[in-house]
């Protein structure tokens, strides 16, 4: 039991990580250069920030701003 508290406590650490991210609302373009973003990468995308991040990642949120 304790390996799966550590597990959920590192997986809600990520979500807090990854929404705090989200909410800076910055192109990824700004966001990549930050030293915790490739770590945060590499240790994973929460299932339910994935799209959102994505998106973020190849501009596509950039690009629609433009569009319209």
């Amino acid at each position: 039991q304790n390996s799966v508290e550590s597990n959920l406590k590192q997986e809600e650490s990520l979500e807090l990580e990854w929404t705090s991210i989200l909410e800076e609302n910055k192109p990824w373009e700004e966001l990549k250069g930050k030293s915790n973003i490739r770590s945060l990468v590499r240790q994973g995308i929460p299932w339910k920030f994935r799209g959102k991040i994505w998106t973020k990642m190849l501009g596509a949120d950039e690009k629609r701003k433009y569009s319209t």
